[in-house]
């Protein structure tokens, strides 16, 4: 599976998630061996909140996301495996797939905004 032609495949606005995701991730991936611990809370929820987008945006469908995503695996076979009639390749579960998104997102959120280091105490 080509992750340039994933997201080439991907409408606006998902696809600049997906990309902010990634860039977030990596910071986030980048400061733990660091030992930056301010700049790792902050950007695990960054990651959150952009998680939460991204969730959000698959479960709701917007501008045909879940539907394209869908098609994607359909048409593309990742490692070789064909999962046109599979469930995992229907728009129905890559909404459900986003809710779940959007749900750890949030975890993110909460942890990084109530961590007792963040705050000094």
């Amino acid at each position: 599976m080509n992750p340039f032609k994933f997201l080439a495949a991907l409408p606006q606005p998902v696809k600049t998630f997906y990309i902010l995701f990634f860039i977030v991730f990596m910071v986030t991936f980048v400061s733990v061996p660091l030992g930056a611990r301010d700049v790792t809370r902050w950007a695990s929820g960054a990651l959150g909140a952009v998680a939460i987008l991204l969730g959000l945006s698959l479960l709701t469908n917007l501008n045909g996301s879940a539907t394209a995503m869908s098609k994607y695996l359909k048409e593309s076979k990742p490692m070789g495996v064909d999962y046109s009639g599979s469930f995992l390749a229907s728009p129905a579960y890559a909404r459900f797939f986003g809710g779940f998104f959007a749900v750890v997102g949030g975890m993110f959120v909460f942890t990084s905004l109530t961590s007792s280091e963040m705050w000094g105490s």
